[in-house]
């Protein structure tokens, strides 16, 4: 059964074998996946795709506590496009989402199916937020 894209995700994951499963999981879901190289990449392509959602692994240096200067990049990012954190770093075993900015924070090792459902209910918020008169 063939799905109709249901979001565009914004994949910035820099190990390769993560990013080809989570490309193919997503895109098996109906998700336009576009792989970025960059949180900079991610950015310019959500100004240029209303209805983006961006997965991200973190890519900073902090690994047992999040540093203020890498929690401020992760909000900003967030600021610029709804985003699902997708890291294994120490300090996001007592993180909390929307402490953080984010849409969702997934912990890895991670479930493909958590992924999924994670991603399917926030791709699902973007779309309402984009078809709500106004935006909360």
């Amino acid at each position: 059964m063939s799905k109709q894209p249901s979001g565009t995700v914004l994949l910035l994951e820099d190990d390769y074998s993560t990013r080809k499963l989570l490309t193919m999981v997503l895109t098996l879901d109906g998700h336009d996946v576009r792989s970025c190289a960059s949180a900079e990449e991610v950015r310019v392509l959500a100004a240029a795709t209303p209805d983006a959602l961006a997965v991200v692994d973190f890519w900073g240096d902090s690994h047992v506590k999040l540093a203020s200067d890498e929690r401020d990049q992760l909000a900003d990012l967030a600021h610029s496009v709804p985003t699902v954190l997708v890291t294994g770093r120490v300090w996001a075993a007592s993180a909390v989402a929307h402490e953080l900015g984010l849409a969702a924070l997934v912990r890895k090792p991670f479930d493909v199916d958590e992924v999924s459902e994670v991603v399917r209910s926030c791709v699902a918020q973007v779309q309402a937020d984009i078809e709500s008169p106004t935006r909360g």
